[in-house]
């Protein structure tokens, strides 16, 4: 029987103790994913395991400890089971959760996270803040790509300026870079339009990617295609070539730059196995020994397998409805008040989650104010915002006050492989078709869902994403701004209100704790009683490994490398 760790936190006890003081512009947290890191509800994941010593952040979260002991023995190989297939791994082309699964593991830049989520030098071996909009980074000697040839300042450059560049899906997470200017041999200076409280996050990520110019020159828009690939200096191989829906191996760098931080598995294979009885019975057989964040089904289906462990690890997760405010019906306030009344987010924590999840109160999930509120703080702040509980009567009076009081039939892409996902969609329809509202959940390719997001044409999505630092405004400021919205960014529910743009523009200047504080909570009052998301649940994260594994220095984070940090059990 699949163990439950005694060790899952519980609703108090989110994230380890983390350093007080005040928040600063440069207080990160982990990874993905994520920027405002889009995953899926089961592929989340933590940050990177490192062995540098050296931040100039202030506020930490400590890793989970509750992992078993691990032996440094060498690990031939192991397998991933991954729920969908890997079209391409390249984030400036956009990535599905199987693609991000994978891409983590083997994409990385100039900073990373150590084991407590602090923002260290990575290929940099140091960064200079000259001033709140100039940054110096200067390279580490000898990084080494993946094919040998040796990183230059001139990769950097047109590796970021290609992130920045308008055909990439995470150009929005580029906004505040102005410039980027070689200066040197050794040096790369990044200029900012302004002070920006989660750019260098972006920069300690998977998002941060780096490949070399040449590379980026000869393939263009191939890059990150089976039979292109990339070329990264991270900890992990990719392929050039592999079969989307069946597998993907990926092999340890050897010649990595971050030698404390070499993983001791060899190779990793990732299969694809969509089915969720096909999964149990391969985990059963031993065909596979490692998932990252399996939803709660698959988890309960796992019971039955003997040689499976689970573990819960503190999250900045939340999966939120996101509705489009610039197009009828959604964009009647009250036809969203009318659907936010018909979400049970309290049953949907419990019963679909099996208490492995918070019902959310905000797009901000509690753990994501150190140095600003406790946890217990935190939560009780977000639940003095404006809030629609669960109550198809005022639903209905909420539909009636609309220009929609008949009810209207509307849909919803579900990612193939998620179904967990599904069930919240078809427990929200089954209390919608009670105030007259038929809401079709439609199960699709993942890669048809990775189409909407990029589109914004979507009248309705259930987005699952991940914080990338402990800032409470991290995911506001890509899902918020009118700039991101109509197809740019992740500004999915195309929301376009000044005032909180000015608002975003002017936290970034703002360093006492307090203030911050108070500025991020007039954000969310504003985005509660606007209502362009509906945030449902914040969950909690798993790793179901084989008993004879275990995770050693890893940090909460979204698209962070976990694989370099898996191990043998000692």
């Amino acid at each position: 029987m699949t163990r439950r760790h005694p060790d899952r936190p519980a609703a108090d006890q989110y994230l380890h103790p983390l350093f007080a003081g005040h928040l600063s512009r440069r207080s990160f947290l982990l990874r993905s994913a994520g920027t405002a890191a889009l995953v899926g509800v089961g592929g989340s994941l933590l940050a990177a395991c490192s062995g540098s010593s050296s931040s100039t952040s202030t506020a930490t979260a400590s890793a989970d400890a509750s992992f078993p002991a691990a032996a440094q023995t060498a690990v031939p190989s192991v397998t991933a089971r991954l729920s969908g297939s890997v079209a391409y791994v390249d984030y400036a082309r956009g990535l599905d959760n199987p693609s991000i699964a994978v891409a983590r593991n083997c994409l990385e830049g100039l900073l990373i996270t150590d084991e407590n989520g602090k923002i260290i030098p990575g290929a940099a071996k140091k960064y200079t803040i000259e001033d709140p909009t100039t940054y110096r980074f200067t390279l580490r000697e000898g990084v080494k790509f993946w094919d040998g040839t040796t990183l230059t300042p001139e990769d950097v450059k047109a590796s970021l300026e290609r992130n920045a560049s308008t055909t990439s899906l995470i150009s929005s997470l580029y906004g505040p870079m102005k410039s980027v200017e070689v200066d040197g041999d050794d040096q790369v200076v990044i200029k900012l339009h302004s002070a920006s409280a989660v750019f260098m996050s972006i920069l300690s990520l998977a998002t941060g990617q780096i490949f070399p110019k040449a590379f980026i020159e000869k393939h263009g828009d191939k890059i990150g295609t089976p039979g292109v690939g990339v070329m990264s200096i991270g900890p992990y191989v990719l392929p050039t070539t592999w079969k989307p829906d069946e597998s993907i191996t990926i092999t340890r760098h050897d010649d990595y730059w971050n030698t404390d931080g070499m993983g001791t598995v060899e190779s990793i294979t990732f299969e694809v196995l969509s089915d969720q009885n096909s999964a149990v019975s391969a985990a059963r057989s031993g065909e596979f020994q490692v998932e990252i964040g399996a939803d709660p089904t698959t988890i309960k289906a796992y019971a039955s397998v003997d040689n499976l462990d689970t573990y819960y690890l503190p999250s900045l997760q939340f999966v939120t409805y996101s509705m489009r405010t610039d197009k009828a019906p959604f964009s009647d306030l009250n036809v969203r008040k009318a659907f936010a009344h018909c979400v049970d987010r309290e049953g949907i924590a419990a019963g679909l989650y099996s208490g492995n999840a918070e019902a959310a109160t905000a797009i901000t999930p509690p753990t994501q104010w150190p140095g600003i509120y406790s946890v217990e703080e935190a939560r009780k702040k977000e639940a003095a915002l404006p809030q629609y509980e669960f109550s198809v009567d005022k639903a209905k009076e909420a539909l009636a006050a609309s220009d929609s009081p008949d009810g209207f039939t509307t849909a919803i892409n579900i990612p193939s492989g998620n179904a967990l996902l599904r069930q919240i969609a078809l427990n929200t329809a089954e209390n919608l078709a009670e105030i007259g509202i038929t809401l079709n959940v439609n199960v699709v390719p993942e890669s048809q869902v990775t189409n909407d997001y990029i589109a914004h044409e979507a009248d309705l999505q259930l987005v699952p994403f991940n914080a990338d630092n402990l800032d409470p405004v991290d995911n506001l400021m890509y899902i918020l701004p009118s700039a991101y919205g109509a197809g740019v960014g992740y500004n999915f529910a195309n929301y376009a209100n000044p005032k909180v743009d000015k608002m975003l523009d002017a936290y970034n200047s703002i360093t006492d704790a307090a203030k911050k504080g108070q500025a991020a909570l007039d954000i969310l009052e504003i985005v509660n009683t606007d209502l362009p998301y509906f945030a449902v649940v914040w969950p909690y994260e798993n790793f179901v490994l084989d008993e004879s594994l275990t995770i050693e220095g890893f940090t909460g984070s979204q698209i962070g490398a976990w694989a370099n940090c898996l191990r043998a059990k000692a």
